[in-house]
């Protein structure tokens, strides 16, 4: 779980919330605010429009948590009242109202339960989106664009929608630039001869600045869960290969070298979330030094991006999307997809030859269904593969089901 603003509200850390912080938030009489907010119970068919309402204001305004089960009064926690039913089913109905009234739609919403039955609240994160702002359909069959204002909701005037959709342009245009620069800053620390990639994921709703540094201990953790078995591979380990060494600090970020004075793996993670690796691809033998990648390189170069991301995310509570960027590099601009037939590599025809390798987008969604992440993997392949003249791949390093 995510810090929240219900961590903030009670001084606490980023640990997972329990049932007990809620009963000490009715008793601190806190407060709702722009990205918190106390409701009464869950919706019910009747209130779909209104539920929707508010999903689509917390995601345009940042981001933030809807609570059910806790009465307020002048917007303030006075008692926790039951959210009422809850289950699978319950969760299906809520995130097809919002799929079916919210446009752009909201993927990644997390509903998390806590207490007994009776007494039963609901967590709903919306994360913040890079699609903001959202339009809801109303029951009159027009489309408004609600926000947050301090504790209430109310809709978007055309001066504010316009400005959101400047920024939703302009912070796209931010994000690529910086993501592009973090690719080739990678790419410039390995050896100039050596074919490489560089891969690059960055949550949409970050790790918040006022957490601070990521403690080494946290680190330790990621990296723990990063050299298990990569659960979208066939192959054991993490994907393209481990990389042990002494992590170093950097600016908000830590580093991990293998070797340290000529590295063959970079493993970053920064502050704010941001997942950093890159890789010499010829490593294991199969490539001699020059600009060429194969098949294995493309099936499980995004399934390590995705196992890292899924250990990192679940270290540092960060749920929701991940704007990916991959980059391949070699000894000249001009880049082959190789591929192995008949007991060796074959050797690239001119209609193969990828005369500039731009960077490869691809989005990484965790903390919900693994088997949409696999297929996000799945896509992300294809997309190298394609780059190099090859239409689709057998089920050959990557598993076809989680």
């Amino acid at each position: 779980m995510p810090y929240t603003a219900l961590h903030r509200a009670l001084g606490l850390h980023d640990r997972p919330l329990q049932y007990p912080d809620f009963e000490a938030a009715v008793q601190a009489s806190v407060p709702e605010s722009a990205d918190l907010d106390w409701k009464y119970q869950l919706p019910i068919a009747a209130t779909k429009d209104e539920f929707a309402k508010d999903v689509a204001a917390m995601a345009n305004s940042g981001g933030g948590v809807i609570i059910y089960g806790i009465e307020e009064h002048d917007a303030q926690a006075v008692a926790i009242s039951g959210a009422g039913a809850f289950g699978d089913a319950v969760e299906r109905t809520l995130r097809s109202w919002v799929g079916s009234l919210v446009q752009p739609p909201l993927y990644t919403l997390n509903f998390t339960a806590f207490g007994p039955g009776d007494r039963l609240v609901v967590l709903l994160e919306v994360p913040a989106s890079l699609d903001s702002p959202h339009l809801v359909l109303r029951a009159d069959r027009t489309f408004r664009a609600p926000r947050r204002n301090g504790s209430k909701t109310d809709y978007m005037l055309e001066r504010e929608i316009e400005i959101a959709y400047r920024s939703r342009f302009q912070a796209r245009s931010d994000r690529e630039g910086r993501m592009t620069e973090l690719l080739q800053e990678l790419v410039n620390r390995f050896d100039m001869d050596q074919t490489k990639i560089a891969m690059v994921a960055r949550p949409v709703a970050t790790r918040p600045s006022h957490l601070g540094r990521i403690s080494e201990s946290k680190l330790d953790d990621v990296a723990q869960k990063w050299i298990q078995n990569n659960g979208f591979t066939v192959e054991r380990g993490p994907g393209l290969g481990r990389i042990y060494g002494r992590a170093r600090a950097g600016y908000r970020k830590w580093t991990i070298r293998a070797p340290e004075a000529n590295p063959e793996g970079i493993f970053e993670i920064h502050d704010d979330g941001t997942v950093a690796l890159g890789y010499i691809l010829h490593a294991s033998g199969e490539l001699r030094p020059g600009s060429a990648y194969t098949e294995r390189h493309a099936q499980l170069a995004p399934a390590t991006l995705a196992h890292a991301i899924q250990a990192t995310s679940q270290t540092l509570g960060l749920t929701g999307d991940y704007q990916a960027k991959f980059l391949i590099r070699g000894r000249t601009l001009s880049m082959t997809l190789r591929t192995f037939e008949h007991g060796q590599f074959t050797t690239a025809g001119p209609h193969n030859i990828i005369s500039n390798f731009e960077p490869v987008d691809a989005m990484f969604t965790v903390g919900t269904d693994g088997q949409l992440l696999l297929q996000q993997v799945r896509d992300a392949a294809r997309d190298l593969l394609n780059y190099g003249g090859v239409a689709d791949f057998e089920t050959q390093y990557l598993r076809p089901v989680i």
